[in-house]
């Protein structure tokens, strides 16, 4: 009985991956025979060919034990920039509102006959303003004829 064992092993993995320069980056003169293939949005097969079954599973193993802390470092900085953007936006945003809140006090304690009453009186005395000065134009323009 003859045993038979292939001459080349191929090895293959998928990795997640912003972008495809970080896996070339990463498999830059590190391969015999390396083919990247896109599997999708930011997902990537890398397959790698030796004699070698152990060398072809530890290169891509290594590609793969590569990629996991750069991925994850991304991560956190995205998360990180992400943070400081937003608590850049909450300081802002408080500021904002403090300002508010101080001249909302100015105005009311600038203003403190502001109120809905005061205001009211003050149309009903505006209106009888407005009336007597109707009444006294009617008077000058019946004058005015008459003259």
């Amino acid at each position: 009985m003859e045993v038979y064992w292939p001459e080349r092993y191929e090895t293959n993995t998928m990795l997640y991956a912003d972008m495809t320069s970080v896996i070339e980056r990463l498999l830059r003169g590190r391969a015999e025979v390396t083919e990247i293939q896109n599997e999708g949005k930011n997902y990537f097969r890398v397959s790698f060919e030796n004699t070698s079954q152990d060398r072809s599973f530890e290169f891509v193993n290594s590609v793969v034990d590569a990629c996991i802390p750069d991925n994850a470092e991304r991560r956190f900085d995205d998360s990180l920039s992400t943070y400081e953007f937003v608590e850049q936006h909450v300081v802002s945003y408080k500021n904002t509102l403090l300002a508010a809140e101080h001249k909302l006090k100015a105005f009311k304690s600038n203003n403190l006959d502001a109120n809905e009453n005061a205001v009211s009186a003050r149309k009903s005395q505006l209106r009888l303003q407005v009336e007597e000065l109707k009444s006294t134009v009617g008077e000058v323009q019946a004058a005015d004829r008459w003259l």
